[in-house]
């Protein structure tokens, strides 16, 4: 394989050699000669030939490096991670854009609309028949849903970890169509940025073991003493569930889908992503528990009483920050969390050295901070405004990671032919199983303050 420095040399002195042919008959206000004619269209057929190896050799070279990182994060096996970033088949390369077609060709398929011939051989090349009716998603890999958090983020190292186990997912799905909606997940939903995601095969109840030894440390122990006895350390469970989620149906006319311009995956990959992730969001943040995630607000410990119905003080959101042991405040997912309006009414408070609390990240990554610490903003919290705010959980602070999500497999969509035919629309719709809770061993990771 030749050197891609070699083949951008070469091309830079083709495309002068170029100029040189064009120049000279635009100096002497003719036409090319028949000579230069002939040398000209040679030298742009060499050009063309090398921008393509280049750009097969770049893609290639992209292919290697995701491979290898998928690899190195062992979130895939090599055939899995081959899988993730393009495949052979046969003597062809699958490719994004393939997938791409491929998608598109299952939305027009069975509405009756004939396909291209482009989107027949992309469908030919994955082997896929696009009448069918349902497609899984498969999510990213761990190591690049995390990337994809602390992207999103755009704070201090957070490190979640990922546990996957199962779940295949379609190879038509393009890459962009994942990561798209994946976004819309991160973007939309705070409580998917910060917390731990665990993916299981099955939706089977799975039981998460806790266990608090803080009440055990080691003694002094004199010569030839017994070493006596110690308190056996607290274990516990916490048991996660699955619970299904709808997007709704996102209706499209077939008008969108007879027009080969439409980029239909992004714009269904938006729509699932913010409506799956708004739902979710608000029940990872504030659900009670019964047949339905436990939210991190009503697991969280009580950390402060405001003294006011409608109104916190920073002294109050000092003593929030020092209710949370310690050890949380070094963990890397630690912070704060609150609706905007309160974020209003926070960064206007001050010390008792008249300084704000609240530091601006003013630099490009550089997180907004309250006393040093990251804040996130989740629009599914309470808010501060009009009206009586008496009793409501206005701010959470800890360690975030703390709370985990349990994933089913992958997203399922589906598409819905029939049902609203006589409006000669579509609809697609996607389904998740997911279940959440706060992980407490018995030291509280999460606490929040509380309107008087």
């Amino acid at each position: 394989m030749a050197d891609l420095k070699q083949l951008r040399e070469e091309r830079g002195q083709l495309d002068h050699k170029i100029k040189e042919v064009l120049e000279r008959a635009e100096s002497e206000n003719r036409d090319l000669s028949a000579e230069e004619d002939k040398t000209y269209n040679e030298l742009h057929e060499r050009d063309m030939e090398l921008k393509r190896r280049i750009e097969r050799q770049e893609r290639e070279e992209d292919r290697t490096r995701e491979l290898a990182q998928v690899r190195d994060a062992g979130d895939l096996s090599p055939e899995e991670a081959a899988g993730a970033v393009g495949e052979d088949r046969g003597s062809e390369t699958v490719t994004e854009e393939d997938r791409a077609l491929a998608l598109q060709a299952w939305c027009r398929s069975q509405s009756g609309l004939d396909l291209e011939d482009r989107h027949q051989e992309a469908c030919q090349r994955l082997k896929f028949n696009p009448q069918v009716r349902n497609l899984d998603i498969q999510l990213s890999s761990g190591s690049q849903f995390r990337d994809m958090q602390r992207t999103a983020l755009s704070k201090r190292s957070f490190e979640a970890r990922d546990l996957e186990v199962g779940g295949t997912g379609a190879t038509t799905i393009p890459q962009g169509f994942v990561r798209r909606l994946e976004t819309a997940l991160l973007a939309h939903g705070p409580m998917w940025q910060t917390s731990e995601v665990m993916r299981t095969a099955d939706g089977a109840a799975m039981p998460y073991p806790t266990m608090n030894d803080t009440g055990n440390s080691a003694v002094l122990l004199a010569e030839s003493t017994t070493i006596g006895t110690s308190t056996d350390p607290t274990m516990s469970s916490v048991t996660f569930n699955a619970y299904k989620y709808s997007s709704q149906p996102v209706l499209v006319s077939v008008e969108m889908l007879q027009d080969s311009a439409f980029d239909l995956s992004n714009v269904i990959a938006d729509a699932l992503g913010v409506r799956i992730a708004r739902g979710t969001n608000s029940a990872f943040t504030s659900a009670d528990g019964s047949s339905k995630p436990n939210g991190i607000v009503t697991a969280a410990a009580a950390g402060v009483t405001a003294a006011g119905a409608e109104a916190i003080t920073a002294d109050e959101v000092i003593d929030l920050y020092h209710s949370v042991d310690p050890a949380y405040r070094s963990d890397p997912s630690f912070g704060f969390m609150m609706h905007d309006s309160v974020v209003a009414v926070v960064r206007k408070l001050k010390d008792s050295d008249n300084q704000y609390l609240w530091g601006s990240g003013l630099n490009a990554g550089v997180p907004d901070t309250l006393l040093g610490a990251p804040v996130r903003v989740n629009q599914a919290m309470d808010d501060m405004g009009a009206g009586t705010d008496s009793g409501e959980d206005v701010m959470l602070c800890g360690a975030f990671a703390k709370y985990k999500i349990r994933q089913v497999r992958d997203i399922r969509m589906r598409r819905l032919v029939e049902r609203y035919a006589d409006l000669d629309q579509e609809a697609f719709i996607a389904f998740l199983r997911v279940d959440g809770d706060l992980v407490d061993a018995g030291t509280n990771p999460v606490k929040k303050l509380t309107l008087a």
